[in-house]
């Protein structure tokens, strides 16, 4: 079916894609961009072509001698006209999406030259009129989100639709994942489930970890740890990092299945292998608390500092309370002052009541009224009762 001769390319455009889209489900993003130019240049060749283009662009990108960039840029002309040649026969279908698919992959992704969406929607305009389901989920996709001034909702919705009515799955979890949201037209969960739950039972890993969220929450149905942790586990059988944290969340406090503590660990690993700050968070947690490990204040720190620098905000509010108390780290007021800045920038609470404290107060910042009633305003309008009382004191004192 077509579903299964574009496979490989559904993976190599949707990775990106469903980096960056608006997720309305819990689900966290994932970066997919790292493996998007490895797995297409892993991809098979047409039978009368030499290599992937994109190897060959790589390759040309790389060379240093003047003959091997000479001979690379002949290939690589060579092949964008056979695959040209290919786009616009009609006697071999397959070949023919195949070599407009890479067209459109590389205008879209700027292989050989600067991106250029215009001309890579000529091409997918090209597929999606053969009713290709991958280019029509390309085009939604643009349409929806990357058109900038050329953007059209209603056009990306119809080629959203029928990709998905086609079967495909990406298609299928999106238009759910856009029905949930509610943004681009209106909220509609039975729906948006319907869709997600056929990507899920075409084994796209995504909408499977949507599947489990729903009975997680009881969107729809009722709350069932259960078969939450069963849909968990298919999503994390296939390397999701957000499915195996969940997971392990659940085997952690017991629920849908027996409490493992070593099983909770060792699936907030595969994640935080993933680096996944989420899961590098939690571990820090685990060591700091001693869930089911002895309690290492230094391991702690380690799986913080990852997260942290990756931008996570609980983390680098657990990097400021380390350098306060000297867990892990000797006490450095610098660094804590540091860290509950990054932290509080980013809309943590907490941080933004203990900087203002510290304003208020001159620790580790010098005393600045302004600054402190500016943080325990944050903090205060995101309910924070202390940061409000606090912000109320010192408008009084004024």
């Amino acid at each position: 079916m077509l579903y299964a001769r574009h496979y490989f390319f559904a993976r190599v455009l949707t990775f990106a894609l469903f980096a960056i889209l608006p997720l309305t489900s819990g689900i966290a993003q994932q970066t997919y961009i790292g493996r998007q130019m490895q797995q297409l240049q892993q991809s098979q060749t047409h039978s009368n072509l030499t290599r992937p283009l994109g190897v060959i662009a790589d390759e040309l990108r790389n060379a240093t001698i003047e003959e091997d960039k000479k001979r690379l840029l002949d290939e690589l002309n060579r092949t964008i006209a056979n695959h040209r040649s290919l786009a616009t026969q009609t006697e071999n279908r397959e070949l023919q999406i195949k070599s407009i698919t890479t067209l459109a992959i590389m205008y879209y992704q700027g292989l050989v030259n600067p991106p250029d969406i215009p001309e890579a929607i000529k091409w997918f305009s090209r597929g999606a009129e053969l009713n290709d389901p991958t280019c029509q989920f390309m085009l939604g996709s643009i349409y929806l989100y990357f058109a900038g001034s050329s953007s059209d909702i209603p056009k990306g919705l119809s080629y959203l639709q029928q990709s998905a009515g086609n079967g495909f799955a990406e298609a299928q979890c999106m238009l759910g994942e856009i029905l949930l949201e509610g943004k681009l037209v209106p909220k509609n969960e039975e729906v948006a489930y319907k869709w997600i739950r056929k990507a899920a039972d075409q084994n796209f890993a995504r909408a499977q970890m949507s599947v489990g969220l729903q009975y997680y929450n009881g969107r729809g149905m009722p709350v069932s740890h259960a078969e939450a942790a069963k849909w968990f586990r298919k999503a994390a059988d296939q390397g999701f990092p957000d499915a195996q944290i969940k997971l392990g969340l659940l085997y952690e406090i017991g629920a849908g299945v027996e409490k493992n503590n070593a099983e909770a660990i060792r699936l907030y690993k595969l994640a935080a292998e993933q680096n996944s700050a989420s899961a590098q968070f939690k571990l820090g947690l685990v060591y700091h608390d001693g869930t089911g490990v002895p309690i290492d204040y230094a391991q702690a720190v380690r799986y913080f500092r990852l997260a942290a620098d990756q931008g996570d905000a609980e983390a680098q509010f657990s990097m400021a309370s380390c350098y306060l108390l000297g867990t892990g780290v000797p006490k450095d007021k610098a660094e804590f002052a540091k860290w509950l800045q990054k932290a509080a920038e980013q809309g943590n609470d907490a941080a933004q009541y203990f900087l203002g404290l510290g304003y208020y107060q001159g620790e580790c910042v010098p005393k600045n009224d302004v600054e402190a009633a500016k943080w325990f305003r944050k903090a205060a309008d995101q309910g924070n009762s202390k940061a409000q009382k606090a912000l109320d004191e010192l408008l009084k004192g004024k």
